[in-house]
């Protein structure tokens, strides 16, 4: 390691009372574009599900949002829950842009179900 400490930031895009989740989105992105001027090295994005006052229901679609708004900091999730989403919408996501984090593993999702679910949606993708 350099000198150099790797900062990153998790957003749950959160909305304010009486902001639409449109707004949240957008405010999102306007971080993640400053705290990519401040050098930052990632951008993490919640995945959470029927909860009143998040807008992070749809994170791959957020992902390939913030990333295309951004030219270098790294935009993952920290697991996107693949029974939520369509067939092959993790692939779908991951080959929109380079540079976005993919981990191996999602909380909640045990070994055995990790090795299928890269076998069967992450093939060609380095996890």
């Amino acid at each position: 390691m350099g000198d150099t400490l790797a900062v990153s930031v998790l957003d749950l895009v959160g909305m304010r009372a009486g902001e639409s989740a449109g707004s949240a989105i957008a405010r999102s992105v306007n971080v993640a574009q400053h705290v990519e001027q401040l050098e930052y090295t990632r951008y993490w994005l919640a995945e959470h599900h029927s909860i009143s006052g998040l807008a992070c229901s749809a994170t791959p679609v957020l992902i390939g949002h913030v990333a295309a708004a951004t030219k270098k900091i790294r935009v993952g999730s920290g697991g996107v829950m693949l029974p939520n989403h369509a067939s092959g919408a993790g692939k779908q996501c991951s080959d929109y842009v380079t540079g976005v984090e993919r981990l191996q593993r999602a909380a909640g999702i045990n070994a055995g179900l990790a090795v299928c679910v890269r076998s069967a949606f992450c093939s060609g993708l380095s996890v």
